[in-house]
């Protein structure tokens, strides 16, 4: 009996050995960098700026232009608590990264375990960035909310899958499940949907009002938040539509090639193949147990819906999860060939490899960029020039500045607003009638040629200050001359320049 319980010892700490040792393989071209990865990217940009915006009172604010949106800023909060114990904005981010990955591998480990059994859920976490890449939702690395939250949502999901059926274990997940939608609100249907199978699938009806009842106190801050949106009329936006009407022929092809193909791989990339396959033996594994079916036909159904209402980024991430409930059954359904044991586990590491490979690939190009333009954007970008923003610009007001500049040079330092950042304002879910006069207003401004035009705009947004950095801004906006030649310059730098209105 003693040598059996040494050698489940010895099988735990040899599990615990993998999960650790995995961790750090995915984390590898973070830990050697210490920066996040695709800083110069709109999400994360973006990120930053909503941290100031948290920082400075505004937690509803979107930090281009200063309009009250949807967009939660529970993940802020975290960040913005690191930053005022100490940590720098990028180091914040690396280690929200860290947290999230290794939480993540962890319950994820803890769930496939709890429906299956020890090798299988060792197995299933070595798919994680197969999966990840496969999706191509960014990437597994990318400091954004949803990665954030994917951890909080997979230790809910664990709970949900305990045999007990004590009444704690309801409010842990149902607890938890608010939380991740807080974080990140994609995951409406797909929670709703989980809680009404603790009724009609599981038939255990107390369960789901005491899950009901916790979730609907875990989203007071929700309702806090939806009701400032809604007294501002704030609300309407690309983001997410409660009736977009009927789908029509082009829905179904968009919804059936975001699919097959759901990260916009070429179909010939082994990537796409390799999480075909892996999704088809998922599919083949639940036709022929009929075990564990019942919530990822649910998680289907929640694809769809999110598809319609949604964005179709944000069904993506769904199908992410669809992704964990499923391969769990190829892979068991593999290691149950006993007598192809060894050939089974080999492809199974093998689709692993292709997963690590392109999660490397990924990254490994990422960071390279970065660190071809970090050079250029810090020689552009001094803190001298910072100093002479935030001496001569109020927080909270708009600039003259073109889209480009403001996202890579203002919105992650300053919380200053300006008329674009990005493509537009819906996609960091402003509402879309002020999105689209932004918009208009940013295009007609940034191609004025005289005062009268310049004044117009400068009065109707109460603009004071332009920020123009070469090349950035070179002979690309004519209002830049006009600016050069009435405004008074208050600074002129090697690469960049301030100009306050007369």
């Amino acid at each position: 009996m003693a040598l059996e319980n040494n050698s489940l010892h010895l099988k735990s700490r040899v599990v615990w050995f993998v999960l650790i040792a995995f961790c750090v393989i995915i984390l590898g071209p973070l830990l050697y960098n210490l920066l996040p990865a695709y800083i110069f990217s709109p999400d994360i940009q973006y990120v930053k700026g909503k941290v100031l915006c948290v920082m400075e009172g505004e937690p509803y604010a979107d930090p281009v232009t200063g309009y009250s949106t949807f967009h939660p800023p529970y993940y802020h909060y975290f960040l913005a608590a690191l930053v005022l114990i100490g940590f720098g904005l990028d180091h914040a981010l690396v280690l929200a990264i860290i947290l999230a990955t290794a939480l993540s591998v962890f319950f994820l480990y803890k769930l496939t375990k709890a429906r299956f059994n020890k090798e299988t859920a060792v197995y299933t976490v070595l798919l994680l960035p197969l999966i990840a890449e496969f999706i191509n939702n960014a990437n597994l690395l990318l400091a954004s909310a949803f990665y954030f939250s994917m951890p909080v949502f997979l230790a809910g999901l664990w709970l949900y899958y305990r045999v007990d059926r004590q009444y704690r274990f309801t409010v842990g997940y149902s607890l938890l499940w608010g939380v991740a939608f807080l974080i990140s609100p994609g995951y409406l249907f797909l929670i709703g949907l989980f809680l009404l199978s603790e009724a009609l699938l599981r038939r255990r009806k107390k369960h789901f009002f005491v899950a009901i009842g916790t979730m609907l106190v875990t989203l007071i801050p929700f309702y806090i938040h939806a009701y400032v949106i809604f007294s501002n009329n704030m609300f309407g936006t690309a983001a997410f539509s409660l009736w977009p009407g009927l789908p029509d022929i082009s829905f179904f092809s968009t919804l059936g090639r975001t699919l097959l193909i759901p990260g916009g791989h070429k179909l010939a990339e082994p990537i796409v193949w390799a999480g075909l396959i892996a999704a088809l033996g998922g599919i083949a594994a639940m036709i022929k147990t009929r075990r564990n079916n019942g919530l990822i036909i649910i998680a289907a159904i929640a694809y769809f819906l999110t598809f319609y209402h949604y964005l179709p980024q944000y069904a993506i991430r769904i199908h992410f999860f669809i992704l964990i409930l499923l391969l769990p059954l190829a892979v068991g359904m593999l290691l149950g060939m006993k007598k192809k044991r060894l050939l089974a586990r080999g492809v199974i590491l093998c689709f692993a490899v292709i997963g690590v490979y392109y999660h490397y690939s990924d990254l490994l190009g990422a960071y390279r960029g970065q660190r071809e333009d970090l050079p250029v954007h810090q020689a552009m970008m001094t803190r001298q020039v910072l100093n002479q923003l935030y001496t001569n610009m109020r927080t909270d007001e708009f600039i003259l500045v073109s889209a480009e500049n403001y996202r890579l040079n203002v919105l992650p330092y300053i919380p200053a607003h300006a008329l674009r950042a990005w493509r537009s304002g819906e996609y960091y879910q402003l509402k879309t009638d002020i999105s689209d006069r932004l918009n208009s207003d940013y295009d007609t401004l940034m191609q004025c040629s005289d005062t009268i035009c310049l004044n117009r705009f400068c009065d109707k947004y109460d603009i004071q200050i332009a920020f123009v950095c070469d090349p950035l801004d070179e002979d690309d906006y004519p209002v830049f001359d006009v600016v050069d030649e009435y405004w008074h310059n208050v600074y002129d730098g090697a690469h960049c320049r301030i100009y306050r209105k007369r």
